[in-house]
């Protein structure tokens, strides 16, 4: 459920056993996150492959060493991965699924405002009458 900037961000130093702890750019609020079992063997997986990268999601072209992937690459990505599973993902949609299902199969809306970052309760009802994010 995290906004793409922060996503982008998230470097391995932000990974502590099963959680990743960082703080959010947009409200500077300092979130933890639980990885699932698949997360984790993902992330395991890309640092052995990449043990020079700082970044999850860093490439190696000449333009990004160093540097996490671009907003667009990520867009682009994750877009071309739902087209291959056939469905119509974006990096907007992704953080909207969960809490949605959640909220749909009864869960407290004061949890899902909190784990989405949301300053208001407000802001959440409002984001999801309205189909936002």
């Amino acid at each position: 459920m995290l906004r793409v900037s922060d996503l982008r961000e998230l470097r391995y130093d932000d990974v502590s056993g099963d959680h990743v702890v960082i703080a959010q750019q947009k409200t500077q609020k300092v979130i933890r996150v639980r990885l699932t079992d698949t997360a984790k063997r993902i992330i395991a997986a890309r640092k052995e492959a990449n043990p020079n990268h700082v970044y999850i999601l860093q490439l190696d072209s000449k333009r990004s060493t160093g540097k996490p992937v671009s907003r667009s690459k990520l867009h682009e990505e994750i877009s071309y991965a739902g087209q291959k599973l056939g469905l119509n993902l974006s990096t907007h949609s992704m953080r909207k699924s969960k809490p949605t299902i959640g909220y749909e199969d009864g869960a407290d809306i004061a949890v899902i405002s909190k784990a989405l970052g949301h300053k208001s309760l407000a802001s959440t009802l409002h984001r999801r009458d309205t189909g936002q994010g």
